[in-house]
């Protein structure tokens, strides 16, 4: 490929990824302390819901009662988003925005810590 064309594929790739990157910083921007706060209670919940799942699981030993296993975890996850107000794709985008940004993953770390060991969240 010419030198051009390497920098036409450059900018078409550049082109591509700009919309990824202005979503991913909006969503950063419109995940609020109290947003984090909400979304680290319900990531300890669902966590608890899949270990509690993936235990059941590997100490179960007939498919058909794996799959009740299963189907317990599906129902909890939704009851778990039913009462948060949060659904399971927001759930996801706001992870995706934790594991991206650093700033929030800082929060999210030290919120998670707080609420793990017992503490009161602290909102600054």
């Amino acid at each position: 490929m010419s030198e051009r064309g390497w920098l036409m594929a450059a900018l078409a790739v550049l082109s591509l990824s700009a919309p990824v990157t202005l979503q991913a910083q909006q969503l950063a921007a419109a995940l609020t302390e109290e947003a984090m706060a909400a979304l680290v209670e319900v990531h300890i919940e669902i966590s608890a819901a899949s270990e509690e799942m993936s235990a059941a699981i590997a100490a179960i030993h007939e498919a058909q009662a794996k799959e009740e296993a299963k189907d317990e975890y599906e129902q909890k996850t939704a009851e778990i988003f039913g009462r948060s107000g949060m659904t399971a794709e927001e759930y996801q985008r706001w992870l995706y925005v934790v594991s991206t940004d650093g700033e929030k993953r800082a929060l999210f770390d030290r919120l998670l810590a707080e609420a793990t060991t017992g503490q009161t969240i602290q909102i600054r």
